[in-house]
């Protein structure tokens, strides 16, 4: 005790480290191992503990202790399982550690599978040996409601029916995650019987208004979905939940076609214009870009695209910025400007060394072929792999026929098969007026005027405003100008 006090004091402190040094307890190695961990010396105190363990033995204290350390300071997740593994089975097999071995695989098991699986089974452990840990129910939660909703619904009953239940705070929390398993089964109604008897929780009211509003939604009453999150947002206290109904909120109302509306919460909620993941960028900010895109606030909307290309730190969110970029450039008729020549090497360069998704490799072939550019022979041997299977790689194979092999035939026969392959999408429509517009331009450029000139007219009548741009494209053939 005396050398614990010590070690409180720094002009003491070495003084009481020697006195614990000539101890050979379990508590003498985790004050020794804290005093140095206190001082921000991880290693020395992680030297403490392993010299412990390996002379005698495992313990829960020290194993934790380790496990501990290689997770907030040395973020060796894989050392850290190995400890709590051993101390699960020689110790003690603890809810607690099997919630944190479940934990950990999850954070290892980006796009491995057999690690995901460990992670649901180290879950299911931890909620059997004790169906009153909301940690280890909202974990089960977690990693199995989008493929098992009524599995994950059975164990929030296990919970509820437990008589110290209704005495958590958990419980109201609880009750909410049985109404998303209602939810994501599609029993809707049963979903809203179950929020409903819970408008009048304080703690919970935003979430409990959010999920009515999704639920309202799906069932065709979007004007009563829309108030319902006009109320989940004013019921919000906590800044991630008002966050993440106002996320809601603002993609509800521009599907509601209320651009206005949903941009100015945006920018009211302080969502930042620069998105620091992939995930962020997607299910946020590119809503925010599509409500700018609708009120022709297209300066503001390029602007954006080209400060986070350039600020982004993230490679993955510099893509989506990089590929969004492009489709906006061949929207506005600069696909072949200095923005998007930058942009396009980013991406040509991303499925060169392999670490961009395959879809970027269809917009990596397109922008070359748009800009007049040579196509690097290793990203077309990998393009070609996907012609049969995609209906955007069938149709940009249909542009390679057209601008690079001058083959109007082979050209217009791949942009048939992509609309095929998109015969029941809102694709289908572009892929018809391109095709067209290809064949225009194609005939220009071997001289047949006469057959450009009448599929520049047809093109011109009949296509929708909503592809203004292939109209505009052209306007600019009739006056005899070939991209």
């Amino acid at each position: 005790k005396i050398a614990e006090n010590q070690l409180r004091t720094r002009d003491t402190a070495e003084e009481g480290l020697k006195t614990l040094d000539g101890f050979e307890t379990e508590d003498s190695a985790l004050y020794r191992a804290a005093y140095y961990y206190d001082e921000n010396d991880y290693d020395k105190s992680l030297s403490i503990l392993r010299a412990y363990h390996d002379a005698k033995g495992c313990t829960c204290s020290v194993n934790g202790a380790i496990a501990g350390i290689c997770i907030t300071s040395l973020h060796d997740y894989r050392a850290a399982l190995h400890y709590l593994r051993e101390s699960f089975y020689v110790c003690r097999e603890s809810s607690e550690t099997a919630l944190m071995i479940s934990v950990l695989y999850r954070l290892l098991c980006i796009g491995n599978f057999r690690l995901l699986e460990k992670s649901r089974i180290w879950a299911q452990t931890a909620f059997a040996l004790d169906s009153s840990d909301k940690y280890a129910l909202s974990m089960i939660v977690h990693l199995f409601i989008k493929n098992r909703p009524a599995y994950v619904e059975s164990k929030i009953d296990t919970y509820l029916e437990r008589p110290s239940a209704q005495k958590s705070k958990f419980y109201t929390r609880a009750r909410i995650l049985k109404a998303q398993c209602r939810f994501v089964i599609g029993k809707y109604g049963d979903a809203l019987a179950t929020l409903q008897e819970l408008t009048g929780t304080e703690e919970y009211a935003g979430a409990v208004w959010n999920n009515i509003a999704l639920c309202n939604l799906k069932i065709g009453s979007q004007e009563r979905a829309l108030r319902n999150m006009a109320k989940a947002l004013e019921k919000s206290v906590q800044k991630n939940d008002r966050e993440q109904v106002a996320e809601n909120y603002i993609r509800m109302l521009a599907d509601a076609q209320r651009y206005r509306e949903a941009s100015d919460l945006y920018e009211k909620t302080g969502f930042t214009t620069c998105p620091r993941t992939r995930d962020e960028y997607l299910d946020r900010f590119s809503v925010y870009l599509r409500t700018l895109k609708n009120q022709s606030r297209m300066k503001e909307y390029a602007e954006l695209l080209q400060n986070v290309f350039e600020n982004a730190e993230s490679p993955a969110v510099k893509n989506c910025a990089a590929i969004d970029t492009i489709r906006f450039c061949y929207i506005s008729g600069t696909i072949s400007g200095t923005v998007c020549r930058k942009t396009a090497d980013f991406i040509v360069e991303q499925c060169l060394n392999g670490q961009s998704l395959a879809e970027n490799l269809n917009d990596a072939v397109f922008v070359l072929l748009e800009q007049n550019r040579n196509i690097p022979a290793p990203l077309l041997a990998r393009f070609t792999n996907y012609i049969r299977k995609d209906p955007y790689y069938a149709a940009t194979w249909g542009l390679y026929q057209f601008r690079v092999k001058n083959n109007a035939g082979k050209g217009a026969e791949y942009y048939s098969a992509a609309m095929q392959l998109a015969k029941d999408s809102a694709l289908y429509e572009e892929l018809t007026y391109k095709c067209h517009y290809e064949l225009a331009r194609n005939y220009l450029q071997n001289g047949n005027t006469r057959a450009a000139g009448k599929e520049v007219e047809a093109l011109i009548k009949k296509c929708p405003d909503s592809l203004f741009w292939y109209r505009t494209a052209a306007q600019r053939l009739t006056a005899g100008k070939i991209p």
